[in-house]
């Protein structure tokens, strides 16, 4: 991990008392001078000249942590300042909180939500935190997309594009909708509740944006993925590439070594062709949607950390969202995560998944899917789920076996390879 790695989440009240001390003028205690003059707009801001270093460095000290090293309080001070001038506004950051309005786990939830506006500073030496802001700016100008959609994801007010990198966003009061989930549900109606919700901010999403001069690329998006993930995993682990050279007995069914499926997909590509591409957000599993809870117990949708597709298959969504529900959270997130019994010699595995919770959930996003596909001639609508979920699946092991996580690394191949199955054998008839 790099020395420049810093990952801050703060409140509202954090940063006002960090401008009162530091920068007075812009100070959302003093609303009537929370603003930006003409002479400072566009420069970098002088701050209180009577603030001492000593007393700014305290103050930074205060916002960062006693851990920050001295580098990372100079970047945090220099993305506020970029952030203030990018339109920040600091009369805004105050706000009352949410209170439980009734008993229950709905109530509880809203107990949590604080509607105090929140920030995220992050820097970091790996570039990867520049794809990270780029994501979430090129969704804030996505034209053919809802100025509602947009405003669900988080807005970055500063980018340090200069080593070691950085920015600054808004961040999300709320729990994941997978915390909501496991390790055991609280709240199926609620639940429900918010998965309609997803799905139709979703579908709006993917109606808006349908563009029928780009057509996706299925083998780069689907068959691509698995092969480099699973040569990855194989290359982790001898075990892991013992057991993709060959067929495997899942729960007493014989499936075939993977590769087999996907030459036998690859043979009938054009099959699961598709004459649109849409918005793709890229990785919205639950973990990556935050919801919220008003005081009328109505849930409130944002989406975090989307990939860098401009444009795509919606399908993959579908089973990035769906793998999860069926698969990963129930093997990674439920209070009884299965074991898995491995016999290599004779390629057999076996293991109990109990998805019964989620299952219904899992059939409003195939709902949703179908009615899109039937009124946009996707004739291919679910093979191509089969093979999403296989995608999704099969790409997994390789991290959960650098996490040592081997048990849930073996599940989620098993559970892949009988998607790969399916898709194969429904394309061959």
């Amino acid at each position: 991990m790099s020395i420049h790695t810093l990952n801050l989440h703060l409140t509202a009240v954090t940063l006002a008392k960090y401008f009162e001390a530091v920068y007075p003028e812009l100070s959302p205690v003093k609303p009537d001078k929370a603003k930006i003059n003409e002479k400072s707009a566009g420069n970098s801001f002088t701050g209180n000249k009577n603030t001492s270093p000593k007393q700014k460095q305290k103050a930074l000290t205060t916002l960062t942590g006693e851990n920050a090293t001295s580098r990372q309080k100079e970047i945090t001070d220099e993305l506020l300042r970029a952030a203030l001038l990018n339109g920040l506004d600091p009369k805004h950051l105050y706000s009352s909180i949410s209170q439980p309005v009734s008993e229950g786990s709905a109530a509880q939830l809203v107990g949590l939500v604080s509607a105090e506006i929140g920030f995220a500073i992050k820097v970091d030496e790996d570039e990867k935190i520049l794809r990270e802001a780029g994501n979430l700016q090129m969704v804030a100008y996505r034209a053919n997309l809802s100025q509602d959609f947009r405003n669900r994801f988080p807005k970055v007010y500063a980018v340090r594009t200069e080593k070691p990198y950085g920015y600054i966003m808004e961040k999300f009061e709320g729990t994941s909708f997978a915390k909501m989930l496991w390790p055991r549900e609280n709240d199926p109606q609620l639940n429900a509740m918010v998965m309609d919700n997803i799905l139709s901010l979703l579908f709006g999403a993917y109606l808006s944006s349908v563009n029928a001069n780009l057509k996706p690329n299925i083998r780069t998006i689907y068959l691509g993925r698995i092969d480099e993930r699973l040569k990855s995993a194989a290359e982790k682990s001898s075990e892991f590439k013992t057991l993709t050279e060959g067929g495997l007995e899942i729960n007493g069914t014989y499936y075939h070594a993977p590769h087999e499926y996907i030459r036998s997909i690859e043979n009938n590509i054009d099959k699961l062709g598709v004459s649109f591409a849409t918005f793709v957000h890229g990785d919205c599993h639950p973990e990556n949607i935050i919801v919220s809870v008003n005081k009328d117990l109505q849930p409130n949708i944002r989406f975090i950390d989307p990939k860098d597709w401009l444009e795509g298959d919606y399908v993959f969504d579908l089973g990035k969202l769906c793998h999860y529900l069926l698969a990963t959270g129930p093997i990674q997130k439920s209070e009884k995560k299965p074991t898995p019994i491995l016999d290599l010699l004779k390629r057999q595995i076996s293991y109990e998944l109990d998805n019964s919770g989620t299952k219904t959930l899992v059939e409003k996003a195939l709902a949703k899917g179908r009615s899109f596909a039937i009124k946009h001639n996707d004739a291919s609508f679910e093979i191509r789920y089969l093979l999403s979920m296989a995608s999704n699946l099969l790409g997994l092991p390789v991290m959960r076996l650098k996490n040592k996580e081997r048990d849930a690394a073996l599940i989620l191949y098993a559970e892949g390879i009988k998607y790969l199955a399916q898709c194969s054998e429904a394309l061959n008839k």
